[in-house]
């Protein structure tokens, strides 16, 4: 699994680098691109950090609720 999510991630980043290339080359003044592809290829490279360390990474991101709604249920399970 480890080498297979790397060489996705290699993948990835190859494709981002091809990509930035392209808009570079199509619309030079278009935003600020150094900002704009540079936060795809952080997110890479903490995948691939998270990969290669062991870390597992998350399926779904739940927020905590918050301390009002919990509350709220701790009354309802005391009425209940």
């Amino acid at each position: 699994m480890r080498k297979s999510a790397t060489e996705q991630l290699q993948v990835q980043m190859n494709l981002e680098d091809r990509w930035e290339k392209l808009v570079m080359t199509i619309a030079i003044e278009a935003g600020d691109q150094s900002m704009i592809f540079g936060l795809p290829n952080i997110v890479i490279q903490q995948a691939a950090y998270n990969v290669l360390s062991g870390h597992s990474l998350p399926t779904r991101y739940v927020p905590p609720l918050p301390p009002q709604f919990e509350q709220t249920l701790e009354r309802i399970d005391v009425k209940l």
